[in-house]
């Protein structure tokens, strides 16, 4: 049985995320989708995905993270054909074990929006933002999510101005920015996709591709979660102090929405003694941006 991939989930499923922060009377929803991550299985059963939104909105610009939690008929609506099944085709617990457990974690997160369907064959899925940033020049553009421990995420979120965030969150889903990476100077356009691929325990190498070319940056175990290593003279660490606002939405659930506000008065780190591992697009032969 095939991967449930993110060209299916664009394809099938129309994902949105909505919040009511900017004007309580009614909702803003982030209708763009700019990134997706395959489906993440968790310790309890659930089926995660996470996924990047940002809005053309005219009197305002502002992404956001949003996090889904698939059952079973959310998972099948993606994963089978459109013709209706019957009993006989439909996906057993472990069929779907098995879909989520065999997807690849480390293949691009790019969306084809090619094979975007004109007209959705079914219906949305809407979900609260994680994480929302507003009012700044550059939108969410990509994202990776590493399940680094039970139950702990390390989100690697990209920009369309070249920098990486990254940002931590366990069973509670309270997420705030801990990092910010940017890019050299001839590597800050929109990130296109991010790879990830685990090199020893609690370490490993993520792939940042644009128009450009491709970077690779490392993540290595500190203060009980993972930090940026960057083999480039020029790459810029910061850490991320934010000031955060929690907001109740205006519907049954209990969950909260949170936002944050970037102080960009962090102390900056940068990295000077390591190679430069940058290579242009016309040398990757064989891989896929």
């Amino acid at each position: 049985m095939a991967c449930a991939n993110r060209t299916e989930i664009v394809r099938k499923a129309t994902l949105n995320c909505s919040t009511d922060m900017f004007d309580r009377s009614r909702s803003f929803v982030f209708h763009i989708l700019t990134g997706l991550v395959d489906p993440i299985l968790t310790s309890d059963g659930s089926t995660l995905l996470f996924a990047t939104f940002t809005t053309n909105n005219s009197t305002i610009t502002a992404s956001a993270v949003c996090l889904f939690v698939l059952d079973k008929q959310f998972y099948d609506v993606f994963t089978a054909p459109s013709k209706k099944m019957n009993r006989r085709t439909l996906t057993t617990n472990n069929e779907l074990n098995d879909l989520i457990i065999n997807c690849s974690q480390t293949i691009s997160s790019t969306i084809d929006h090619d094979m975007v369907e004109s007209e959705k064959q079914f219906l949305s899925y809407l979900s609260n933002p994680l994480l929302i940033e507003t009012m700044s020049q550059h939108t969410f553009s990509a994202i990776n999510v590493i399940q680094y421990d039970i139950d702990r995420y390390c989100l690697i979120i990209g920009t369309s101005d070249g920098r990486l965030l990254t940002t931590f969150s366990d069973r509670t889903f309270k997420t705030d920015v801990f990092e910010e990476l940017t890019l050299p100077i001839h590597m800050r356009y929109s990130i296109k996709s991010i790879a990830f691929q685990k090199t020893d325990n609690y370490s490993y190498v993520v792939i940042i591709t644009n128009f450009v070319g491709y970077l690779a940056v490392k993540l290595i175990p500190c203060d009980e979660k993972l930090c940026f290593v960057c083999w480039t003279k020029d790459c810029t660490i910061r850490k991320k102090f934010s000031v955060e606002g929690i907001v109740k939405p205006d519907c049954s659930s209990n969950d909260y929405i949170r936002t944050i506000t970037i102080n960009d008065t962090e102390e900056d780190t940068n990295n000077h003694s390591l190679p430069n591992v940058f290579s242009s697009t016309s040398t990757m032969t064989g891989k896929n941006s």
